[in-house]
Parts: C-alpha cells; sequence; structure tokens
C-alpha cells in the first residue's frame, strides 16, 4: 500500500480486484478518499520541505535548481516507465476521478487535478491518475479519447517531442471529437515587452526589473520552458499531426467543452495565455 500512497493515486480497477466486486461500491470510494487526503497531506508537506531546502528548491523562481531539476527528471522517467511496464501488463489506467467511465484526459494536470477528467502528470506527488511522461508510449486506445485538454504544459518539451505528443493525441482522439491547448502567449508578452509593461505577472517583476530579463523570465519560465508558441506556430503543429479544424479559442470559452470542465484558471482575466481549440 505504501508504494501506492507515495505514487500520489490508486487505480479504481486495482482497489476494485482487491475488493473483489463489480464496481468497487462504498468500500471502493470510502478507500480512494482516504488515500486521496493522504496524498494530499503527503504532497502539502514534501513541497513545504522542498520551500525549506535552499540548496535544494529556489523559492524565487519556485523551482528546483537546475542541477537537481535534471537529476529528479531523471529519476521520474524511470519511475514512469515502470509504470508503463504495468499499464501493458494489467491494461489500461482507471477513470480515475472520472466516475462515468469515459476517457477524456487531462494532459499535464501538475498540482490541481480535475474532476471528471483522468489526469495525467510525471509528478507522483500531483495526486494524478494516471503517472505518465508523455514522450513514453500511452496506454489509452486508439480513436478512443472523447476529449483532451492540454494546459500550461506543452511549452515544457522541444518542438520534436511536442510533435511526439500532438501526434499521439490525434491517434486516440475519437474521430470527431476535440482537443484544447494552452500555451503562455508569446503574440501577449512581445506586447508586454514593447509596452515595458510586464506587471501582468508580478511574479516576474519581483525579481527582474529590466524588461527583457522579465520577457525571458516569463517566456521561458527560468529555464523550465523549452519552447514559444503564437498561435500560428501551434497550429502549423496541430497541423502536421492531423488535425484539420483549428481555430484560436477565446479565454474561459470552448467549443468543445462545457465551461464546467474547464480549468478555474481558464477564465477571461486568463489574457496572458494563448487557447487553440481543434477536431479530430
Amino acid at each position: 500500500m505504501t508504494c501506492w500512497i507515495i505514487k500520489g493515486a490508486i487505480d479504481l480497477d486495482f482497489l476494485s480486484t482487491v475488493l473483489e466486486c463489480d464496481d468497487g461500491g462504498w468500500a471502493r470510494e470510502g478507500i480512494v478518499r482516504i488515500v486521496n487526503g493522504m496524498n494530499s497531506l503527503l504532497a502539502h508537506r514534501v513541497y513545504r520541505w522542498l520551500g525549506s531546502q535552499a540548496w535544494l528548491y529556489d523559492v524565487e523562481h519556485d523551482s528546483m535548481h537546475p542541477k537537481y531539476r535534471r537529476l529528479a527528471h531523471t529519476l521520474l522517467r524511470v519511475l514512469t516507465r515502470l509504470y508503463a511496464i504495468r499499464y501493458r501488463v494489467v491494461g489500461p489506467p482507471a477513470m480515475g476521478r472520472n466516475r462515468t467511465k469515459t476517457i477524456r484526459l487531462n494532459l499535464g494536470s501538475g498540482r490541481e487535478p480535475l474532476p471528471d477528467w483522468i489526469n495525467v502528470d510525471i509528478n507522483p506527488f500531483s495526486r494524478t491518475d494516471v503517472l505518465m511522461d508523455l514522450r513514453d508510449p500511452w496506454p489509452f486506445p486508439e480513436n478512443q479519447a472523447q476529449g483532451i485538454y492540454v494546459r500550461h504544459c506543452l511549452e515544457h518539451f522541444s518542438e520534436s517531442e511536442a510533435m511526439g505528443i500532438l501526434a499521439k493525441c490525434h491517434r486516440v482522439l475519437a474521430p470527431g471529437k476535440g482537443m484544447r491547448v494552452g500555451v503562455p502567449s508569446l503574440e501577449c508578452a512581445i506586447r508586454h515587452y514593447l509596452d515595458g509593461d510586464c506587471v501582468f505577472a508580478p511574479w516576474v517583476t519581483d525579481h527582474a526589473k529590466s524588461s527583457g530579463r522579465q520577457f525571458f523570465a516569463y517566456m521561458m519560465d527560468n529555464g523550465n520552458h523549452k519552447i514559444m508558441f503564437d498561435y500560428g506556430y501551434l497550429a502549423e503543429l496541430l497541423t502536421i499531426a492531423g488535425f484539420s479544424e483549428i481555430w484560436q479559442a477565446e479565454n474561459g470559452k470552448s467549443e468543445v467543452f462545457a465551461a464546467s470542465l474547464l480549468s478555474p484558471k481558464d477564465n477571461p482575466e486568463d489574457t496572458v495565455t494563448l487557447y487553440v481549440e481543434c477536431r479530430k
């Protein structure tokens, strides 16, 4: 049980097997709530501990120092590949917080997983449903996903890696279904740079005074981001991946998902994020 708690989420199919019942029932639901609570407490303690370790964690940039970040990513890739083997052995992962049995993927869910989605992330302390590196083979069946949501995730990969991820999105998405992608807006950042105004990102202006440093700190997230997108660039990669119906979406409004399914941060005030939607 300890290894599952450390992982940060428990597979509902696994629970059903342990409890030897058809759908897990109230017992499964109770265990899930208990474990999710333990996961939240564990994650809170881990992040609080990290924040107190100046040698390990850069509080100013809310990120691990680069040399330790690379080591952490290497260890996480080993862990996710072990889980990839498990997924191949026992079958596709369960629906996690999604009680409807609908395959709806929230990729790069981070510290704020969403209800009614299968939350996918590489961080074992993020209360994710599926622990996975998006660059590795996916355990989801082809043409079955009823929707895909990717918010502030794609910019963490190189162009070739992002193209591979978008191709996998196209492969698993059901025909006629949609995807919503949100990335830091290069166009917005350039406008603020030319105006010499980065007050939209106070965490940047707190430590960066020049416009150039503020622009770099925001768009590259002090080394965490590998790529910058405007609409044309992202639309081009989506076209290469196989999507044909592509459009720039409004902030906080979607043509493919109900507003209740979107992240609370995906709202009309989120003007620094570029949202692009497409259908297969």
